[in-house]
């Protein structure tokens, strides 16, 4: 009998290994399975007979997949994610009784503009489900939503793999923070923006200004930089914060100006110590695309697709 021939692989083992990914140590996911550590241990040593791979190697903190297990992760994370949801009766999904936690992964921009939306709407339509935000980027989403950690990843998040899908569900400006005390020069108002428009920042105050920049790499070129290059000019940056509240922090201390994404900027204006104002027209800055992601194998879930709905409305209402 070949042990690889897939009708005859036991699909418990494929559960050991879903677990193991996800907890990238053999014990807890024994605990998650509610079996001993030895037999995940012996489910471990049949895959590996079945594969021709070590699949984890050992680490001081647990297990970590060779190449080959990340190659097979995501078909077998699929495949089990299509049985869930071939399995779960097709009853009506009735958000006022189900109780749980959901895992939602977050951009620090996303967690911001849509984290307090989204609990307190779950607040009063879902009371029993309770969101866990994860921190998230752009390099470690999709891994996230592969092993099962998150359901949905909010943020500017990069071109998904197909297996996972990308919702574009809001376009917003970059706005500049002002500290008070702060005097930077404006253009003359356009008539045709209308009474209710921000004041417009000049190039030459724009470029002379002090500015705070925020980056989780630490990187000192920003979407601001760039567009300022574009035009041979450059700012004179005071510092790169890793945080957006650092950052503001940081430059409400030091008169620097701050730019951010629309929602998040008048957040921090809201607070006090900050004017909104546009940043220069000359730099036209294209809009920040907030973006949902989400896993194929899920999305036949009835409380997925309803979460998932009622984050998308959500977002183009704020």
């Amino acid at each position: 009998m070949d042990a690889r021939d897939p009708d005859r692989i036991d699909l418990n083992l494929l559960k050991v290994f879903a677990a193991v990914m996800t907890e990238r140590n053999v014990g807890r996911a024994a605990q998650r399975l509610g079996m001993t550590q030895a037999g995940a241990s012996n489910a471990l040593r049949r895959l590996r007979r079945i594969f021709d791979d070590e699949l984890f190697l050992r680490t001081p903190r647990g297990v970590e997949p060779t190449t080959r297990a990340a190659e097979i992760w995501p078909g077998i994370s699929a495949a089990l994610g299509q049985m869930r949801a071939a399995l779960t009766p097709a009853t009506p999904f009735d958000p006022c009784t189900v109780t749980g936690e959901v895992g939602i992964g977050v951009t620090e921009i996303a967690e911001l503009v849509m984290g307090p939306a989204i609990v307190r709407h779950l607040q009063a339509e879902a009371p029993g489900l309770a969101p866990r935000f994860h921190h998230i980027d752009r390099r470690d989403a999709a891994r996230a939503l592969d092993d099962g950690e998150i359901w949905l990843a909010l943020g500017m998040l990069p071109d998904p793999p197909p297996r996972i899908t990308r919702i574009f569900l809001r376009r917003d400006p970059l706005l500049t923070l002002v500290p008070d005390g702060l005097d930077i020069d404006t253009v003359p108002p356009d008539p045709r923006d209308g009474p209710e428009a921000l004041p417009l920042i000049s190039l030459d105050a724009f470029a002379a200004a002090p500015h705070v920049l925020v980056s989780a790499t630490g990187s000192a070129q920003g979407v601001m930089d760039r567009a300022l290059a574009d035009l041979g000019r450059e700012r004179r940056l005071l510092a790169v914060a890793s945080t957006l509240p650092g950052a503001a922090e940081i430059a409400a201390c030091a008169g620097a100006l701050l730019t951010a994404v629309g929602p998040t900027a008048f957040t921090i204006a809201r607070r006090g110590g900050f004017t909104v104002m546009r940043p220069p027209a000359e730099l036209n800055p294209q809009p920040a695309r907030l973006a949902l992601m989400f896993h194929r194998r899920d999305e036949g879930l009835p409380a997925h697709r309803w979460l998932r709905t009622e984050i998308t409305r959500l977002a183009r209402t704020i």
